[in-house]
């Protein structure tokens, strides 16, 4: 039996003569430009939007003139083999009791968990993109230490092998953190990622955050009893009010998936509050969130291939909301009860970079694909609108891999807005560029800034800089506002591997600079420059790690004395994307 490895090659995977496109066959797209019309008037907007459609296909799926007949034809796969094994390999576990233990008490994820989630099958051509994208999803579970795939030769009959080690999922939940003003934060519990090897999480935990400590619980279960849906929920019962939010649909697997159901829930009665900071100043405005929201998005491929996507859907939302201050019977911001329904299309080229020792220690999928989504949302007075408006939305994204594979390069803007006849009612921008850099196996440099405004946004939704976000040796919310832009420099060193067989540990040196500031205020900046240790676990199977820095602050309200300081917390995952979301209506119906 000859066994021969699968060679990676750009985001695909190559085997023998086959190349990420083998095995699919080839989509031609012609473009039609959009002209203008005879009488030299601008196309309708109709058209604009069907030749807009056009170059999305033709950026996400690309055209080629070759048939299919043309193709080398692909083997066809004879044999699919699930070889799993406990997270501490045999020749580990013979060297203690304590690793024999662990392996004992750890159920291996079923195989049927693993087959689920493969994208070929045996009787068919092996499509090694398709191949690619099923070695990506087993990672994206965050089940697994480690993911191989394999090509055999079994007597002439081509046979994938897929090999996989556990990360250990029985977690306690013990996390401390300490910002450079001595708030503390901490977590204690448990969270369990693969519930007898089904895949399926639970969590509960004893919560302290920064401005509320309470219990916090969740659980995610994927494609329960055979079916084929998603079901996700999260409470917590806080000390200022309680929150929850849940998810069940028929999610989109698959850049090849022809089509996705997804519900969104959320439900609130808590406290929010509104913090503002200066160079002189700092107080808060304190709020009571009661809200009760409902979304639906229905996602249909308009072309679906290895190499990207084309979308169309429909997105629709009820919303029951408001936001009272604490200490004054009038609403700041009424009670509003609205529906919203809009449509959306996107296109994507699809791209990835499989890179070790970039965020965590072990190996992750850096999602580098271009990718273009365009929204408009209708508000209407039929729907509870004071008046009627639009609200238009656009989020972009692209990257690279370069240096033969040694880096990366990413940027993406996310912008929305609501107009209505009054003007414009809210806004939201943020831009990202991001860049990451290998100069050694055990080595990675990585850099972001991010930049953004705000308009009619609610209460507690503000950049909010510090601790948890760069500049991160500052206080919780020493930076805030509805104008914000920020950056990091950071090289890690993974010098420290298996360390008892149970932990990794990195050395790293950041600089931070940035600030946040209310449209009546003056800018207002400060940055930090350190080193720290970062520690994460030899069995996790997601790429985050803890942190421990030491850093030299300095800008705006630094005191003497006071420029030296440590903090504990959640290191930092690159690039850091943001989540587009619909910008909140501030005037509230009549």
């Amino acid at each position: 039996m000859e066994d021969r490895r699968v060679r990676r090659k750009g985001a695909g995977i190559t085997m023998g003569r086959l190349t990420p496109e083998s095995g699919a066959r080839p989509l031609r797209i012609v473009i039609d430009p959009v002209r203008l019309r005879s009488d030299g008037a601008p196309p309708s907007p109709l058209r604009q939007a069907l030749g807009l459609l056009r170059f999305a296909a033709w950026l996400a799926l690309g055209s080629s003139t070759a048939t299919a007949q043309e193709a080398a034809p692909a083997p066809v796969v004879d044999t699919i083999l699930v070889e799993r094994s406990d997270p501490f390999p045999p020749e580990v576990a013979e060297s203690s009791f304590l690793y024999r233990g662990m392996n004992s008490i750890h159920v291996v994820t079923s195989e049927s968990v693993i087959r689920r989630e493969l994208l070929f099958e045996k009787g068919h051509p092996l499509d090694s993109s398709l191949v690619a994208e099923s070695e990506r999803n087993l990672r994206r579970l965050r089940l697994f230490r480690e993911v191989a795939f394999d090509t055999l030769d079994l007597d002439g009959r081509l046979g994938v092998r897929i090999r996989t080690r556990d990360g250990w999922s029985l977690k306690p939940k013990f996390k401390i953190g300490a910002a450079s003003d001595g708030t503390l934060t901490a977590t204690l519990g448990v969270n369990e990622t693969n519930l007898l090897g089904t895949g399926n999480q639970a969590y509960v935990a004893y919560d302290k955050q920064v401005d509320r400590d309470g219990l916090n619980a969740s659980a995610s279960f994927s494609r329960p009893f055979g079916s084929a849906i998603d079901l996700r929920g999260n409470y917590a019962g806080l000390s200022d009010g309680r929150n929850g939010n849940w998810f069940v649909g028929l999610p989109l697997r698959s850049v090849r998936a022809p089509f996705g159901l997804e519900h969104n829930g959320l439900a609130a009665d808590q406290d929010v509050i509104r913090y503002r900071a200066g160079a002189e100043e700092r107080d808060s405005t304190l709020y009571r969130r009661e809200a009760l929201l409902l979304a639906l998005d229905a996602t249909r491929a308009l072309s679906a291939g290895s190499r990207g996507f084309v979308r169309a859907g429909v997105h629709g939302e009820l919303r029951k909301e408001s936001y009272r201050l604490v200490f004054d019977s009038v609403a700041a911001i009424p009670d509003s009860s609205y529906g919203m329904i809009g449509i959306f299309g996107e296109a994507q080229r699809t791209r990835f970079w499989t890179v070790e020792r970039l965020n965590g220690f072990g190996e992750e999928d850096v999602d580098l694909s271009s990718r273009v989504r365009i929204s408009v949302n209708i508000a209407s007075a039929s729907l509870g609108y004071a008046r009627g408006g639009v609200g238009p939305g656009i989020a972009v994204a692209t990257g690279a891999v370069i240096g033969g594979g040694r880096g990366y390069v990413w940027g993406a803007l996310d912008a929305n807005a609501l107009w209505s006849s009054a003007g414009l009612d809210s806004a939201r921008v943020l831009a990202t560029a991001s860049a990451g850099w290998k100069p050694a196996p055990d080595h990675a440099t990585v850099f972001q800034v991010q930049g953004g405004l705000l308009d009619g946004t609610p209460p507690g939704s503000e950049f909010d800089l510090g601790y948890t976000s760069a500049p991160r040796s500052w206080e919780p919310h020493a930076f805030v506002g509805t104008r914000g832009i920020w950056g990091t420099l950071e090289h890690r060193w993974f010098k420290f591997d298996g360390v008892l067989q149970l932990a990794d540990i990195a050395l790293a040196a950041f600089v931070d600079y940035g600030g946040a500031w209310y449209d009546d205020q003056d800018a207002r900046f400060g940055g930090n420059l350190g080193f720290g240790l970062r520690s994460g676990s030899s069995l996790s199977s997601v790429a985050t790690t803890g942190r421990l820095d030491v850093a030299w602050r300095f800008g705006d309200g630094v005191e003497r004395g006071d420029s030296f300081v440590v903090s504990l917390g959640a290191g930092f995952v690159f690039p850091r994307r943001s989540v587009p979301a619909i910008s909140y209506r501030a005037e509230a119906p009549s």
